[in-house]
């Protein structure tokens, strides 16, 4: 079975720790961190805002988000994995650009079978 989501790696971070990934430092300045085997940044969020309480959740459709724990409401997303798709296409999913915030989502083939990085192939509005 393929995974909906996985994050899209760049080359300069691929090495033999994207394979064995030892530990995610689920709040470095309240973003996820996955790091390698020698505590190198293997891949992260990088979220503009930070939370008080941060809480990854992954939702019943598949979208991981990440959020203030704190916050009432519980739509207030600071990162969420539906902005970033791979090469699947969920319902719930946006393609395209978002005016509000300067942004452009678009799906993008993996390089190989076993290699997340961005491949050659794009699709997009």
């Amino acid at each position: 079975m393929a995974e909906p989501w996985s994050p899209q790696m760049e080359p300069t971070n691929l090495d033999s720790s994207l394979q064995t990934v030892k530990r995610i430092d689920s709040w470095e300045f309240g973003n996820i961190v996955l790091l390698g085997k020698n505590k190198t940044v293997v891949w992260s969020t990088r979220s503009p805002k930070q939370a008080q309480k941060p809480l990854a959740q992954l939702l019943d459709n598949g979208n991981l988000v990440l959020r203030d724990d704190k916050d009432k409401s519980s739509k207030n997303y600071f990162w969420q994995s539906f902005d970033y798709p791979s090469d699947s296409f969920l319902s719930g999913m946006k393609i395209g650009w978002d005016l509000r915030r300067n942004f452009t989502r678009r799906l993008s083939a993996w390089k190989s079978f076993d290699d997340p990085c961005s491949g050659d192939f794009t699709y997009g509005v």
